[in-house]
């Protein structure tokens, strides 16, 4: 897949991740379809691919959002160099693959994003990590198993 479409579906997934995913939020849980579109760049492409789509996309969803801007960057781009060293491109991705990389990643960068955040806040980090990011995470999660069981997911 060329650099341009990559950078045009990653493009689109912060797009979404800012307009449509609010109307998705069930309390204060949205899930992450900007990690999800990483995660597969990483799997699929390579981890540099990945880090670079985690770095870009970052700054894209912080100038969005309100919180400390670069957040969003180092823990994109931290989840897709873990995912991208555990997991080779040249494995067919079929979908328990993608739901056990999908999984792993969503539980990654929430405990990475927890864990940054909790350094300047109120909040500890064990009050977030249980009240915020494992059912955002399972959240994420699920939207991953659904485009897994999805006919639009391509199996390689």
């Amino acid at each position: 897949m060329k650099n341009r479409i990559l950078f045009l579906i990653l493009l689109s997934s912060v797009i979404l991740q800012a307009t449509i995913v609010p109307y998705m939020t069930i309390g204060w849980f949205r899930p992450d379809i900007t990690l999800l579109v990483i995660i597969w760049i990483s799997v699929r492409k390579s981890t540099v691919h990945g880090i670079i789509a985690g770095f870009i996309a970052g700054l894209l969803v912080d100038a969005f959002n309100t919180q400390f801007m670069g957040l969003s960057s180092l823990t994109y781009s931290i989840t897709a160099f873990i995912i991208g060293r555990i997991y080779t491109n040249d494995i067919a991705m079929i979908v328990p693959r993608w739901i056990q990389v999908s999984g792993l990643g969503a539980f990654v960068f929430s405990i990475l994003f927890a864990f940054f955040y909790s350094l300047d806040s109120t909040p500890s980090f064990t009050q977030l990590l249980f009240k915020h990011t494992v059912p955002m995470a399972l959240y994420t999660w699920s939207i991953a198993i659904l485009w897994g069981l999805s006919p639009i997911y391509e199996k390689r």
